[in-house]
């Protein structure tokens, strides 16, 4: 076994890379971890945990069942198979943590999470195996095996959620292209019927039925999967990669069992696809999207949060945005209602940050939700949502951009984030808020809205 000892304030600069950058931090304490120069929501910092070797692809973490403080970290690797490990955060004191590969060599790893059984439970791309861990040994368990994959495949990570209170799993089955143009000259695209979720019935003491049925169709990438107390099942597509900056939008849906999401003929909540043109009259049947959320902001963790341990997210919906676009590389939150969903309205907006590094700070952007083929005719059907980490974007000499990936509320109320593409692991918890100047970061800011008009259908 692999060990590793991690001093949380000692500042561990990283393995020269043109994605990653060294977050700085200050002397400022950020409940008991050193506070990185990132701007969040009033009343709250963010603290450093890791960063660096052996660390190269951090993407989900999920705190330790039993073990209150203690973490378990997926790490990828890299978009190469067998470069991908398991990693165990031992907390030792107030930031300092002992630090373990429990499991190495594994295919792009990426979700994790606590099944029906207790047990720790690790999506490979062909696989999800449960881990039986302790000091002396880690053994990896296959559960569901044959899962498809190949090496030309465009989404080929595994994401779940143990459905409650069935224990059932819900699996994400990515598109293997990004809107199957090899089949636009057919009748349909090959893949309709089995890219979405997959259902995999739980039988009981820690084994599912290997026999599937789809739960849901037309889903891109289903990358962030959360379900409500009250059973909403919600997903956040993670939508098709046309040119244009401001179209498609993601989506935020309700997943209800036998229904048809629309990839790769529909986006938006009315617009179809124009290479799928022919048959634009399946844009009029499949299920709309719950609300949108900004174009190629790319959704890749989601979960609710209900610690008081951070007073301003209480009951809140989180979702990290890891795209590289001007509206990704942050954290946002919504207020949701007793069914877990966000409140709609008419109009809503987002922010657009600068896409590269710059030298001076400034207020993002705000820009009012236009959606090509416009809102649905039933009603308001867009929600608004509050900037957790406002200013994440990368500014010469005080930080990188963020690339959040996985998020998960540690036992404390603390939130831990995963940045794959800067090495690091960090902590958004209560505290002193780092701001760049005497602006306030986390006020929507007066900018001149711009309104996004598209010709796309």
């Amino acid at each position: 076994m692999k060990h590793y000892l991690i001093l949380a304030p000692l500042l561990v600069f990283l393995i020269s890379s043109i994605y990653a950058g060294t977050y700085l931090t200050d002397n400022v304490d950020c409940d008991g971890f050193p506070r990185i120069k990132v701007e969040t929501l009033d009343g709250t910092c963010m603290g450093l945990i890791k960063q660096g070797v052996p660390l190269k692809r951090p993407r989900a973490i999920l705190p330790h069942p039993d073990e209150p403080g203690n973490l378990f970290i997926t790490d990828m690797g890299g978009w190469t198979p067998g470069r991908g490990s398991v990693f165990f955060l031992k907390k030792e004191e107030a930031g300092h943590y002992s630090f373990y590969q429990i499991l190495s060599k594994l295919n792009m790893p990426h979700a994790i999470d606590v099944g029906p059984d207790g047990k720790v439970y690790v999506g490979e791309s062909h696989q999800i195996f449960r881990i039986e861990y302790s000091e002396s040994r880690t053994i990896a368990r296959p559960v569901i095996t044959g899962l498809p994959y190949d090496a030309q495949n465009k989404h080929p990570l595994t994401h779940f959620l143990f459905l409650k209170p069935s224990g059932d799993l819900l699996v994400n089955i990515g598109a293997s292209t990004d809107q199957c143009l090899k089949d636009a000259r057919k009748e349909k695209c090959s893949d309709e019927e089995s890219v979405g979720l997959r259902r995999y019935k739980y039988l009981g003491n820690g084994e599912w039925d290997q026999t599937y049925t789809m739960f849901a169709t037309g889903l891109r990438n289903s990358m962030a999967l959360a379900q409500h107390d009250s059973g909403t099942i919600l997903q956040a597509e993670n939508n098709m990669d046309f040119k244009a900056l401001n179209e498609p939008h993601e989506e935020l849906n309700i997943v209800s069992e036998g229904e048809f999401y629309g990839w790769p003929y529909c986006y938006n909540y009315n617009a179809y696809n124009p290479a799928w043109r022919s048959l634009r009259s399946k844009c009029e049947t499949h299920t709309k999207p719950y609300t949108l959320i900004p174009s190629h902001s790319a959704p890749l963790g989601m979960t609710y949060y209900h610690s008081e341990a951070i007073p301003a997210l209480k009951d809140k919906l989180l979702i990290s945005l890891h795209g590289y676009r001007a509206v990704g590389h942050r954290i946002i939150a919504y207020d949701v209602n007793d069914k877990g969903l966000p409140p709609l309205q008419n109009t809503a907006y987002f922010y657009e940050s600068p896409t590269k590094a710059v030298t001076t700070s400034s207020n993002p952007r705000r820009v009012l939700y236009a959606p090509t083929g416009g809102f649905t005719n039933t009603g308001p059907k867009v929600a608004q949502h509050i900037e957790v980490t406002p200013k994440w974007y990368a500014l010469s000499g005080v930080r990188p951009r963020g690339n959040p990936v996985g998020i998960a509320v540690d036992s404390d109320g603390a939130l831990i984030i995963a940045d794959d593409k800067n090495y690091a692991i960090l902590r958004l918890a209560a505290g002193q808020t780092y701001k760049d100047s005497s602006q306030d970061g986390n006020t929507p800011p007066q900018n001149e809205e711009k309104l996004y008009i598209s010709s796309d259908s």
